[in-house]
């Protein structure tokens, strides 16, 4: 474990940040920038090897890294290693795993830009007008109404003006705004760059080896001072919500986790939070 003191005492953890990330996408390399939810510490790993395209995905069998997987379910998914991975805490900066071309002096002297420097990507994605979207939302309604669908979430696009949009501080706003939340943002030649925040929980195991998973689908709003015991959900809501956990109870019946051996099973405690 190194602690670039030189890095971090003269330059404020965002410039860090900015220079480690920029100087690696001028070279055509991969970066991966995350934090976790109730975690005040950032992630980054640096990725100088060709990305790996994973379809079945086996995370026992891969090496430390970031996936960034695509939408359509058909899509390849890819796998940036850990080769340089860092982690920054109180403007500190700690170097982890130290890639096999890494030098500290060369990134601190790296000339800074006011820009942060990312991978780009076209992508077909057209805005569409109000009349069209009101269409795709009442031919969904008739999709349901015919069964084909239990839900559907229709969506469109806003395209915004690239020069008016920093990603560092979209990702400084996203881990500020939600604390709770997994924040990330990922940039691969292959895949352009990807900023998300999500509240969902995928899974997690902690020392006592307690699998956990959250249904996360009715919500609604909570103001400052709410009585939890006197919240209501509508039909709606509690439709979606059942809507979800039986799809995450039929995923754990098909996977092999019910096929555990009984010595196994005294190991791990499943536990679902309907939220």
């Amino acid at each position: 474990m190194e602690i670039l003191r030189s890095i971090s005492d003269s330059l404020t953890q965002k410039e860090v940040i900015q220079t480690l990330i920029s100087s690696h996408v001028d070279n055509g390399f991969s970066v991966a920038l995350w934090k976790l939810p109730g975690d005040d510490d950032i992630q980054l790993i640096l990725s100088q090897s060709q990305l790996n395209p994973v379809q079945d995905i086996q995370l026992e069998e891969l090496e430390p890294g970031f996936i960034i997987a695509p939408f359509n379910r058909t899509d390849l998914s890819y796998h940036l290693k850990a080769e340089t991975h860092f982690v920054l805490r109180n403007n500190e900066v700690t170097l982890l795993t130290p890639g096999k071309n890494w030098s500290s002096e060369k990134e601190t002297n790296e000339q800074l830009s006011n820009v942060l420097r990312t991978h780009r990507k076209n992508f077909n994605s057209a805005t569409i007008p109000k009349n069209k979207f009101i269409e795709l939302v009442e031919k969904s309604i008739n999709s349901i109404s015919e069964g084909q669908f239990e839900k559907v979430v229709p969506s469109r696009c806003a395209l915004l003006d690239e020069r008016t949009i920093n990603p560092l501080q979209v990702f400084e706003n996203l881990c500020h705004q939600h604390p709770n939340a997994m924040v990330s943002l990922v940039s691969t030649p292959k895949t352009g760059t990807w900023i998300g925040a999500s509240p969902e929980l995928l899974v997690s195991i902690d020392n006592r080896q307690i699998f956990k998973t959250v249904s996360l689908a009715g919500t609604q709003p909570i103001q400052n001072g709410t009585n939890l015991r006197s919240v209501a959900w509508t039909q709606k809501e509690i439709e979606e919500q059942a809507l979800v956990s039986r799809y995450i109870i039929n995923c754990f019946k098909k996977s092999d986790f019910v096929n555990l051996k009984s010595t196994d099973l005294k190991l791990f405690k499943l536990e679902i939070f309907y939220i």
